[in-house]
């Protein structure tokens, strides 16, 4: 369905166009937050397609079979620093086109990889005879993830790790079971990545059409990040999905959608993590917030450190350059200093609050939930005449109330609510004003004291 921003009501295709001003219109979809995204090299998971992963799978490890990680490998650092504050990651593994790791053995008996990678070399075959019958297991870096009893191959199943096939000889009907010890797979490789560039290109054509909140960029080529503010203003200008990126130390970002951080740490544990790296915690962070919390003073659990500390001038003059920048609270503990944007230029359209992210977060959910009830309710449904855009009215005012009462804006006004007939038979046009509302971020005290 089509949507974005407009300049003049005449858009060809049917959707909902929603301009975002300061003190002015908004309106356009909802969606259930704490979905990130980034694109990755791995040795393991399903190429061309957005690998999801979720918290609980890290903690059954149902992550060994989509990603060939668990959360204890030092492999799955930015893994588990997205999902520290977010439901959802969906992963795009950048080095496809490798080869699979199989083995045949004697009896023909061919097993491969599900999928082409290095982690194929870390999977291992056992078939042992139990009475009349056999039990082919089968383990995945020294875990043990299947196990099957057969009395003929034509019985094994695919598991999440290997295919079988059994391999004919002319004139043969079907091969004999035997015993082997565990054997490794071998001749799994990860495909090779020349331009990294290139890989983004299928990666975003997926993240056109599925739902996310926040892309998360751990390169720091310039022409990918050039790349993706351009993909981040079109899906929020012309597409009218409402999504922002995070990157690292780009300073040519200067718009709401995007987040530049600029701080690595160093954790309890020694762990060093990069400013690039660190990109995967603030996605994370941004994606899970709720519409009506800002992460200003967020800490980061378990971090000791930053390891390319500011004094207070130089934060003082990274925050007025739309930097996302990370500081220590009274305790000594790691905080964000401000949940900002790289929006630094401002314009009577768009202002300071526009660079703050909790009012983007209520202004994209606004505008989500609003597009959600015109197409799923209104469009191509309902007469455009005066009750049917009363109707269209009444349901804006009842989902503006509930986000007022859920504390997203504050002082909502229902006569300020303005559904009118376009100028063609077939167009509405909708005036609604909002008032974000933000969290409290300056004390300003005067403490008096009395003789």
């Amino acid at each position: 369905m089509a949507g974005g921003n407009y300049s003049a009501m005449n858009k060809i295709r049917p959707g909902a166009y929603l301009n975002f001003e300061t003190q002015g219109q908004t309106g356009v979809i909802v969606g259930t937050r704490g979905i990130a995204t980034m694109l990755m090299d791995l040795d393991w998971g399903e190429e061309n397609k957005l690998i999801e992963l979720t918290t609980s799978d890290l903690l059954d490890s149902t992550s060994l079979a989509k990603v060939g990680l668990l959360t204890t490998d030092k492999e799955a650092l930015l893994i588990n620093l997205a999902l520290q504050n977010c439901n959802k990651l969906k992963i795009y593994r950048a080095n496809i086109g490798g080869k699979k790791a199989s083995i045949t053995l004697e009896n023909g008996l061919n097993i491969t990889a599900k999928y082409a990678g290095e982690f194929g070399n870390k999977i291992a075959i056992l078939i042992k005879q139990d009475g009349e019958q056999y039990v082919v297991e089968t383990y995945a870096n020294g875990c043990f993830v299947d196990s099957q009893k057969i009395s003929s191959t034509n019985e094994l199943v695919e598991n999440d790790f290997v295919t079988f096939k059994v391999i004919l000889e002319e004139g043969q009907d079907g091969i004999a079971l035997s015993t082997i010890n565990a054997t490794l797979l071998v001749g799994g490789e990860n495909g090779q990545v020349e331009n990294k560039s290139n890989s983004y290109m299928p990666y975003l054509k997926l993240l056109r059409t599925a739902q996310w909140n926040t892309l998360g960029v751990i390169d720091d080529i310039t022409e990918i990040l050039s790349t993706i503010v351009s993909f981040i203003k079109e899906m929020r200008e012309d597409e009218g999905k409402y999504v922002q990126a995070v990157i690292c130390n780009y300073n040519e970002a200067d718009y709401e959608g995007i987040i530049n951080n600029v701080n690595g740490v160093v954790m309890k544990d020694g762990t060093e993590i990069s400013p690039q790296e660190f990109v995967a915690w603030v996605t994370g962070a941004t994606a899970g917030a709720d519409i009506s919390e800002s992460i200003t003073g967020k800490v980061v659990e378990n971090a000791e450190e930053i390891s390319n500390m500011l004094s207070n001038k130089e934060i003082i003059e990274e925050l007025g350059q739309g930097k996302f920048i990370l500081s220590l609270n009274q305790a000594g503990s790691v905080k964000v200093e401000k949940d900002i944007n790289s929006l630094h230029t401002f314009t009577k359209e768009k202002n300071y609050i526009f660079s703050k992210n909790r009012v983007i977060r209520e202004l994209d959910e606004i505008g989500s939930s609003i597009r959600n009830i015109w197409e799923t309710t209104y469009l191509g449904k309902v007469s455009n005449n005066d009750e049917g855009r009363t109707l269209f009215k009444s349901s804006i005012i009842d989902y503006l109330t509930d986000l007022q009462n859920r504390g997203a804006i504050q002082e909502f006004d229902s006569s300020k609510v303005i559904i009118s007939k376009g100028n063609d038979i077939d167009s509405v046009i909708a005036s609604i004003y909002v008032k974000p509302l933000d969290s409290m971020e300056f004390l300003y005290m005067n403490v008096n004291v009395e003789q």
